[in-house]
């Protein structure tokens, strides 16, 4: 079994990134028009790097030691679109999310009969943001850095500041701050208050964390 999926235009790049332009000539090369299959790409598969009468790439997926025009061993145009060489499983990345992915997935019997189905498919980011407030601490009334509470990024410079763990790998979260003061005669904690908010096809996911500081006058 062996699975390909489209390029969409706009993941060149990350294809890219990801090492599928083995040649590094910085583009995706397919089977030109002239059926020279030694200017395509792909991938060896077998990791032998035994391509040296190969000026492209592609993926040895018969592991003969050569990259070649076997089947399924080189970027291909079908109908007008891209697709990946045949591999064991598919790369998905952040450009793909709420596009239309075609995925091919190809079968083989002993006697190398072969059939494949595909279906689209459209990716979405649902992973909610993993977050961590600092550390609760106690501060003297007397602190100078008290005076840049309300500044979000001074603060954090003595304070500390949110660390966003996972989650925001292929969106940037809106992030508020605000500060909440319990005191009395100087005494009492504050609240640093950050709400990070992701956008979704569904919906926002929000997060809020809610550190404490003790601020006590004379120790």
């Amino acid at each position: 079994m062996r699975v390909r999926r489209n390029v969409n235009p706009a993941c060149a790049s990350s294809f890219i990134e990801k090492g599928y332009d083995t040649n590094d000539n910085g583009v995706l090369d397919t089977v030109p028009a002239d059926g020279d299959w030694t200017k395509a790409d792909g991938f060896d598969n077998n990791g032998d790097g035994d391509s040296a009468d190969y000026d492209g790439d592609g993926i040895d997926d018969d592991n003969d030691g050569k990259i070649d025009e076997d089947f399924g061993e080189l970027f291909i145009v079908k109908k007008g679109v891209l697709m990946t060489p045949l591999m064991n499983c598919a790369d998905f990345f952040c450009c793909d999310l709420n596009e239309k992915v075609t995925i091919e997935l190809w079968g083989e019997d002993t006697q190398r009969n072969r059939n494949f189905a595909w279906t689209e498919i459209s990716l979405e980011d649902k992973i909610a943001p993993r977050c961590a407030a600092p550390y609760n601490t106690t501060i003297n009334c007397t602190d100078k850095c008290l005076a840049n509470l309300d500044d979000k990024v001074e603060s954090a410079k003595c304070f500390g500041d949110v660390v966003v763990q996972e989650g925001n790998d292929c969106r940037t979260l809106d992030t508020t701050y605000r500060v909440v003061r319990n005191l009395k005669c100087g005494a009492g904690t504050i609240e640093r208050i950050w709400t990070l908010t992701k956008q979704t096809s569904k919906g926002p996911f929000i997060h809020n964390l809610y550190p404490n500081h003790q601020s006590a006058c004379g120790t």
